[in-house]
């Protein structure tokens, strides 16, 4: 059959850690994760890939008030196109660092429970051989369950 390799493959490789840190009414939660791909689709349009990408982050919670507290956590990326060339519509090695902060809180609401997170995350991406791109972004969410 044309278009069609005569054998595909997928290999895929994840591996992870996370402790978590009590001090006093603070957590501090460090966590790792490595992901693996190797991927010859079976057709032959489709190009091969070979990527690993590392994400090293911690994350900070302390409480604000009786039902509310904040959050705040680091991540850092390192992505790395393990091929020689980059095939054309994947993604090329970059670094990256992300931050944010978020305030949850915790009510109740004419018999809901209510969870409402507010927060703002900035990231900045290096690829490799190009400038540096930076955004912003923020956010607000509001989740509501009842208690059976």
């Amino acid at each position: 059959m044309r278009g069609i390799r005569k054998r595909g493959s997928f290999f895929g490789l994840i591996n992870k850690a996370e402790y978590v840190v009590e001090l006093g009414k603070w957590t501090f939660v460090p966590r790792w994760k490595s992901e693996f791909r190797r991927e010859t689709p079976v057709e032959v349009d489709l190009e091969k890939r070979k990527e690993l990408t590392e994400l090293f982050m911690g994350m900070l919670r302390f409480p604000l008030l009786q039902s509310s507290f904040v959050e705040w956590g680091l991540e850092y990326e390192l992505f790395k196109q393990l091929r020689d060339v980059a095939p054309a519509g994947s993604v090329d090695s970059f670094t990256g660092i992300t931050s944010a902060v978020q305030l949850r809180n915790t009510s109740a609401y004419q018999g809901y429970n209510l969870m409402t997170t507010v927060g703002f995350e900035i990231r900045r991406r290096n690829p490799q051989g190009l400038k540096a791109e930076v955004t912003t972004r923020s956010f607000i969410t509001i989740y509501a369950g009842v208690d059976l």
